[in-house]
């Protein structure tokens, strides 16, 4: 991706709601960081507007890469695998990808997010039905606690 001018990325970002950019040798991350720094030097905040899919063949350089993505808290998803190939071992969503809810995020346009954001409760609870409770019988637990405050597993 060119990022462009940050009157560029705002019309972009306007548009779409985000940018994607995917870095199919990721290395250690130093391109994503600095599209992280050029998106913030355009004054948005990279960790709404930004995701990245970022591979890497060498596990070493893509453990860096997760670990720097975790601490910038950039939205990314670390793949360590041969682009070439097509060949991946393993995935590695970083915790800004998952508590930003990218996967919902990257599965919908950004007119569906907004018809699923004024959809209004189908339905009201009624006072019964939170009043409602069940009687479980007795369960004896099956670990044993001795008088002693022992563990007994056997």
């Amino acid at each position: 991706m060119l990022a462009g001018s940050p009157k560029e990325m705002k019309s972009f970002i306007g548009k779409r709601g985000y940018v994607l950019a995917q870095e199919p040798a990721c290395g250690s991350g130093a391109m994503i960081i600095a599209l992280a720094e050029a998106v913030r030097g355009a004054s948005f905040n990279y960790q709404e507007c930004l995701h990245v899919t970022a591979v890497g063949i060498d596990s070493r350089a893509v453990h860096m890469a997760y670990i720097q993505f975790t601490l910038l808290h950039i939205p990314t998803v670390v793949i360590v695998g041969d682009c070439l190939a097509m060949k991946f071992r393993e995935e590695w969503p970083t915790l800004a990808h998952i508590m930003g809810g990218w996967r919902f995020k990257l599965q919908t346009t950004p007119s569906e997010a907004k018809e699923i954001e004024e959809i209004s409760p189908a339905c009201e609870i009624s006072q019964a039905a939170l009043n409602f409770s069940v009687a479980l019988p007795h369960v004896v637990p099956a670990i044993a606690i001795d008088k002693k405050g022992q563990l007994s597993l056997f």
